[in-house]
């Protein structure tokens, strides 16, 4: 840090009488000799004996008088709207004529007010007064031992050059926004003032020191500020004379910051500091490593800078922003904002001026609103305020809500599809079936899905009796009633309406249909829907799919009781079965087995399983293994059928009767015509054919077994 943040004080201000008062106290500050001398009271006013008979002044405004008297030369008056500035003009104009400091004055306001300025400051203050306007203004004369002439600012706006030789020496300036309202032909009502502002242009003297911890230097230094540099906000409180002492600089629009910048830029002071700063960097350097000595250098060597304001030497002026009230021949009142500089009889800030489109007036901004509807700019006053959204438009573009009666614009409001008249789109509903808007009042509620909709756009249920919207009607397709959809069920086979009770429900799936669509299972009886039956390819029965199984052989489908079974679960058609001729039942053909001896077919079951396929009955004959004798009786027709085949003598050693008894499995013993050899034949023979069915086998029995030899 190379300084310290400079310190800024103020000394308690007073108003010097002249400018060489001014002088002498600014020698005596550099000399540090005296202060400024303070203000005199009331009592030594001079001009109270002309005034007092006639008028009694407020407290504000002999402070008002003393202020100004103290404040010479006056170049401003009358900026304080609303306070009688009329009366404290008159004061104060009244106490300087008394004290010969002037003259002449002249007074600048609206033509209107003009008499009213004449006939205040000739009967209350005994100041003549002469009303000139035009090419007067250039000739008029008060009388030479002192008065007023008063001229509009018209006037005086022709003829600025000349005013400012007329040898004036005072200047009153009134109602400078009253001259605006003018501007637009409008017709003043009142106004208030909201905010003020001051700005100081001139020189400030502000005493500057600078210290080290042991050395200081010291000096007086001037400030200039510019015209307009710096406003200060200083509240409707700052609106009269500046108070005294001046404690506050920002309250005469002095910036503190500013000004404490610009005195520590002095030449001097800053040569000053600038050589304690460098000799700081020098002790640092040479104090080694030790922090605290350090630390005491940089305190020691670092320059505080202390600022003092101690004279100010300008004109201070004051900026106001005043709401004005106006009417414009017809309509209400309006208010505007505007920010005038009295000193400079200037309007700095006001709305822009634009015409009205509906009556071609001229107005400002502020007073113009635009039409929603047509979008045009016209006085705030001609337009309409919708109660429903707060826009604003022509009366021809607005309507009254015939449901409501509130006011509201043309693209607010639509046309109800019921009554056709215009009402609040808020206000309307829409249907649920059709989409089209009208007033509640002609909704109804759908009992069954809770939409609203218009009354033409419901009807009562044949069924429950309850409303319900029409575009979900159904009816049925066996009563013919109709009603919701959310009362009718539907045929699971056609898709069809129909009522709960009317409708048939299958006993397998619980799905329900058209009376007359079910029918009977064979096998359980259930009724049932016809997409769950089977017809049987072999009996034509129809049943539950489930009870249906398929031919192995053609893929025919038939219940499982009607099929032939295969040991292995295979099914067939009755009419795809073989007769097993042992036992004469109808089986499957993959059950059946060619027999190697005799070649006709039986049941596996019947056959051997080991060392070929034989009939085990007829294989066990041949072997010795059963000595059966059954059917005996048939024995002798046997030979004799087969005796053409058997060669020598033979003769019935056993024979067994089949499981249904229509076949005999017969081993016969046979011997040539010698006797020395013998064989066993084997063959079937059937009881209802008296006939050898098949081949017969012969061969030899020995202790192995019995061995084929030769088919016959």
């Amino acid at each position: 840090m190379d300084t310290h943040v400079p310190q800024f004080q103020t000394k308690s201000l007073q108003p010097a009488a002249d400018r060489a008062a001014y002088k002498l106290y600014r020698a005596a500050l550099e000399w540090d000799l005296v202060d400024p001398i303070l203000i005199e009271d009331r009592k030594d006013l001079k001009s109270e004996y002309k005034w007092r008979d006639h008028v009694e002044p407020y407290h504000h405004q002999v402070k008002n008088l003393i202020a100004f008297c103290r404040r010479l030369p006056v170049t401003l008056l009358a900026d304080d709207v609303g306070l009688g500035k009329t009366i404290s003009a008159g004061l104060i104009a009244s106490e300087l004529m008394s004290r010969g400091r002037i003259s002449q004055i002249l007074v600048v306001c609206p033509k209107l007010l003009m008499p009213q300025w004449k006939e205040e400051l000739e009967s209350k203050f005994d100041i003549p007064c002469v009303i000139a306007i035009g090419k007067d203004l250039l000739s008029a004369k008060s009388p030479k031992e002192g008065g007023a002439v008063v001229t509009t600012y018209h006037s005086a706006r022709l003829y600025l050059d000349a005013i400012g030789h007329a040898g004036y020496d005072m200047l009153v300036l009134d109602e400078a926004h009253k001259r605006w309202v003018k501007n637009f032909d409008g017709t003043f009502h009142a106004s208030l003032i909201h905010e003020v502002q001051r700005c100081f242009t001139g020189a400030a003297l502000v005493r500057v020191r600078a210290t080290v911890a042991h050395d200081s230097y010291e000096r007086l230094v001037e400030v200039s500020f510019s015209p307009n540099s710096h406003w200060s906000n200083t509240g409707l409180t700052e609106i009269g004379p500046i108070s005294e002492p001046l404690q506050d600089p920002s309250s005469v629009g002095v910036d503190s910051a500013q000004l404490t910048e610009k005195a520590t830029l002095d030449e001097g002071i800053a040569e000053f500091c600038r050589f304690y700063i460098d000799r700081r960097t020098q002790e640092v350097e040479a104090a080694g490593t030790d922090p605290r000595k350090k630390k005491k250098i940089e305190d020691d060597f670092t320059p505080r800078v202390e600022a003092l304001l101690v004279g100010l030497e300008g004109s201070i002026h004051r900026q106001l922003k005043i709401r004005v009230s106006y009417d414009l021949g017809s309509g209400p009142e309006y208010r505007t904002a505007i920010v005038i500089i009295p000193f400079a009889n200037k309007i700095v800030a006001a709305p822009e001026l634009r015409q009205c489109a509906q009556t071609g007036k001229i107005a400002p901004s502020d007073c113009l609103g635009r039409c929603e509807i047509s979008g045009v700019e016209v006085l705030r006053h001609l337009l309409v305020k919708s109660e429903v959204s707060g826009r604003m438009a022509l009366p021809e573009h607005t309507v009254a809500c015939a449901s409501s009666g509130r006011r509201a614009l043309r693209d607010e409001v639509e046309q109800s599809s019921v009554t056709g008249q215009l009402v609040i789109g808020s206000i309307l509903k829409a249907s649920a079936l059709s989409g089209k808007r009208a007033e509640p009042q002609y909704f109804v509620k759908c009992e069954f899905t809770g939409a609203d909709v218009l009354e033409n756009e419901v009807a009562i249920s044949d069924i429950s009796g309850r409303k319900y919207r029409v575009d979900e009607q159904l009816r049925s397709a066996v009563s013919g009633k109709s009603g919701h959809r959310r009362e009718f069920a539907f045929c699971a086979e056609t898709n069809r309406p129909l009522l709960p009770h009317e409708a048939e429900t299958c006993e397998v799936t619980g799905k329900i249909v058209m009376p007359g669509s079910l029918e009977r299972c064979d096998v359980t009886g259930k009724a049932v829907l016809h997409s769950e039956l089977e017809k049987s390819a072999a009996t034509g029965k129809k049943a539950l799919k489930k009870f249906f199984v398929s031919s192995s052989i053609s893929g025919a489908r038939l219940l499982e009781e009607e099929a032939t079974r295969s040991a292995t679960g295979k099914y067939c058609v009755p009419q795809e079965a073989k007769s097993c001729i042992w036992s004469g039942r109808r089986c499957h053909p993959d059950d059946l087995r060619t027999c190697q001896l005799t070649g006709v077919t039986a049941h596996f079951e019947y056959m051997t399983t080991n060392g070929g396929t034989r009939l085990e009955l007829l294989f066990n004959l041949l072997n010795g293994i059963r000595r059966t004798a059954n059917r005996s009786e048939l024995w002798a027709t046997i030979i004799a059928s087969s005796s053409d085949i058997l060669s020598g003598r033979s003769k019935v050693e056993a024979a067994e009767s089949s499981p249904s008894g229509d076949h005999l499995a017969v081993c016969v013993e046979t011997k040539n015509w010698l006797g020395l050899k013998t064989r066993q034949a084997g063959l079937l023979y059937s009881v209802r054919d008296n006939a050898v069915v098949g081949r017969i086998v012969s061969g030899r029995r020995e202790e192995q077994g019995w061995t084929l030899e030769k088919t016959l």
